[in-house]
């Protein structure tokens, strides 16, 4: 998890809690902050917590009290709705209300994007005052088009307390508010377009805060397993958080459809009975194999020097993946070097490779875009699909001209080009492979109600049975029996170009 070095202070009049402690008034409605002569900020910050003195201040004091490494630890054990593996232990995590990561609409989880309105609407939610969150929501939806969290509360509002279908998105808000909203954006679009088509039951999304860490993750599922609305879980955003999640909703029974998990350890999992764990991206080892065999055959190059982190799943998952078919079929891995404990760039300086293969997670991603710069395209590069973010173009663009990776979606080579259009409209801009993946998971619950009962266990057998489909935008989605989905790849290329605003595309390689 990342942190920005200052406390937080609630305004006690509209009660936005992101002001910083260096602050004089509040960034949204422009009150006079209170306890700025004396009063430790984070004290202030929790006494207008317990005070009960806005509910979003509330949750951002609960999320931080997950960096506290003295906090006491307790057992929870969920609550099975199915069956129930032998010998698997409890979850454990910090203690506080896992309560306070989730949000319908009735709090604010994004603090990276503060509005008044919505911070009002919240309120109104909880309040059971649909008409007035509606009003709010459409308001700030008009500021900020692109903003999946407003929509997904404003379709949860004008479903208000009739029956619905409950879905959680569980997305590493806290660490990495891009990347969640990108994956929301997914949710969110199927979530709008099912509830207009009046068919069937309306969806409810409720938002949950994983923060892309395991202890977090874990409080996260065993809260969504005790809901007993929730018939489906999206996520997580990450191979470590959706690990740390898989093992609780398998043994309590709740499906989980993991779009953007690419780890080759999420296959591995002890499943008995129905199995409860599906994703619907391909696996590292396809990502892997297929970069492993471009370097071989279409550079031309036999040696590598991989960087990676050794604690991350999915960058352990890629860099096995990759080195297994690199060796097999007649390369050389010279060096390997982890993020973890390895300064990247001395490592790069020395390296005797005729290609440097970046496998950096998120937590590492500033570190890999370094050794870009440093390599300053002496060495041609390939990378896992962490590396597809608008950021890395950003700022490293040059560095990274000429880079491969492959990626499970691109918008120009959609299987649904109505998807393009339809999101492009919606969002007011392009999306990437994590919204088309969730959308498509999204796509899987709705064609399984349409075939199933609504409980866990039925929708999770219909997902897994051999003869069940449901049309994406990446193509047809069938499951193996592990969970995992077979499915293609798009390597794609840095080049120069205009679509990002960045001055460099990932432009698919023909």
């Amino acid at each position: 998890m990342t942190h920005d070095i200052y406390d937080r202070v609630t305004c006690s009049k509209c009660g936005h809690d992101q002001n910083t402690s260096n602050m004089m008034k509040c960034e949204i409605c422009g009150a006079a902050l209170k306890g700025k002569k004396g009063i430790p900020a984070a004290a202030l910050a929790g006494a207008v917590a317990i005070a009960g003195l806005g509910v979003a201040g509330y949750s951002f004091l609960q999320r931080r009290a997950t960096d506290n490494p003295n906090q006491p630890m307790v057992v929870v054990t969920a609550t099975p709705s199915g069956p129930v593996t032998p010998g698997t232990p409890p979850a454990t995590f910090p203690s506080q209300s896992a309560a306070n990561l989730l949000s319908e609409g009735d709090r604010v989880l994004f603090a990276n994007a503060p509005d008044i309105d919505k911070t009002a609407a919240a309120s109104a939610y909880s309040n059971g005052q649909y008409s007035d969150a509606i009003a709010l929501l459409e308001a700030a939806r008009q500021r900020r088009r692109n903003d999946p969290e407003t929509l997904i509360y404003l379709n949860n509002a004008k479903v208000g307390d009739r029956d619905a279908v409950y879905v959680a998105a569980a997305v590493p808000v806290a660490d990495n508010p891009n990347s969640a909203q990108e994956i929301l954006r997914g949710v969110a679009q199927v979530q709008q377009a099912h509830n207009d088509s009046g068919n069937g039951l309306p969806l409810k999304v409720i938002i949950a805060d994983d923060a892309n860490d395991k202890a977090q993750a874990q409080a996260v599922a065993n809260a969504l397993v005790d809901d007993k609305r929730v018939r489906l879980v999206v996520g997580h955003g990450t191979s470590t958080t959706s690990l740390a999640g898989a093992e609780i909703y398998q043994a309590a029974g709740l499906p989980m459809i993991a779009p953007t998990s690419t780890s080759t350890e999420l296959a591995a999992l002890t499943r008995t009975g129905t199995n409860f764990v599906y994703r619907t991206i391909p696996s590292d080892q396809f990502s892997g194999t297929i970069l492993a065999r471009y370097v071989l055959e279409k550079m031309g190059k036999k040696s590598a020097a991989v960087f990676f982190n050794s604690e991350s799943a999915y960058s352990r998952s890629m860099k096995r993946a990759f080195e297994t078919t690199f060796g097999l079929e007649g390369g050389l891995v010279s060096e390997t070097i982890d993020f973890a404990s390895e300064n990247g760039v001395a490592r790069l300086t020395d390296a005797s490779a005729e290609v440097v293969a970046l496998f950096p997670n998120s937590s590492t991603f500033a570190q890999a875009l370094e050794v870009a710069r440093a390599n300053n395209k002496r060495l041609p590069m390939v990378a896992g699909d962490a590396m597809y973010t608008v950021n890395a173009l950003r700022e490293a663009g040059e560095s990274l001209e000429g880079m491969i990776l492959p990626v499970p979606w691109h918008p120009v080579s959609s299987a649904e080009p109505n998807f393009v259009a339809s999101s492009s409209q919606l969002w007011g801009g392009d999306v990437n492979w994590r919204t088309a993946l969730s959308y498509d998971a999204m796509q899987t619950l709705t064609a399984a109600f349409s075939a199933a009962e609504q409980s866990r266990e039925a929708l999770a057998q219909t997902i897994g049975e051999s003869n069940f489909s449901a049309r994406g935008v990446t193509g047809d989605i069938r499951f193996l029996p592990t969970g995992d989905r077979s499915g293609s790849l798009v390597l794609v290329r840095v080049q120069p170009g205009d679509r990002s605003k960045t001055g460099y595309d990932f432009v698919p390689i023909q």
